[in-house]
């Protein structure tokens, strides 16, 4: 049970939104799998399901590591996020142990996930949408603690139309096991 946050909680929340503000769409998605992985992980959701969502994300041409071209990545289907099929969720473990309630928010985490990835593919950088996606995403996942932005800092807005500059392998690796394990580390 969540409850509200006390005023340090606040200016926590601000100070990480004050940081968040500046990075790339790149780093605003490492954060949004963040939560992803911590809300699956507090809430017990595992499966290949949620295993391949996170691989095809990470896999991403825009984020500079995928040697698949981009239109071929839009043409794959996602896990979870394909209307009408079951099958996918069937392969989520734990998923139905939780209410209706939870359910919606991990599914609406993902779309949202999705779409802060996505939104700018084709125009300019989305500062604004990409933001307001990573801060729903934040109150929707309702996490105990925040994760560290310094491992993103490095890669700014203004930089690549948006998605900051290249990311190096070490970085990209990095980046996604921080992702996948922050919340284990004590926080500061």
């Amino acid at each position: 049970m969540h409850s509200a946050l006390s005023l340090s909680d606040a200016e926590r929340f601000d100070t990480f939104l004050e940081e968040v503000r500046s990075l790339s769409i790149s780093a605003r998605f490492g954060l949004a799998m963040c939560f992803v992985n911590e809300f699956a992980h507090r809430h017990s959701i595992s499966g290949p399901a949620i295993d391949v969502f996170r691989r095809q994300l990470w896999e991403c041409p825009v984020l500079g590591r995928s040697r698949m071209a981009l239109d071929k990545w839009i043409g794959v289907d996602v896990p979870l996020l394909t209307a009408g099929d079951r099958s996918t969720v069937d392969d989520l473990h734990g998923l139905d142990d939780l209410d209706l309630a939870v359910q919606q928010r991990f599914g609406k985490i993902l779309e949202l996930t999705y779409d802060l990835l996505t939104m700018s593919f084709y125009g300019a950088g989305e500062d604004e949408g990409t933001f307001v996606a990573l801060r729903t995403i934040y109150e929707r996942s309702r996490p105990d603690a925040l994760p560290s932005v310094t491992p993103f800092k490095f890669s700014k807005f203004e930089i690549g139309d948006g998605w900051g500059g290249d990311v190096s392998d070490a970085d990209y690796d990095y980046w996604r096991s921080y992702s996948e394990g922050w919340w284990k580390s004590p926080q500061t």
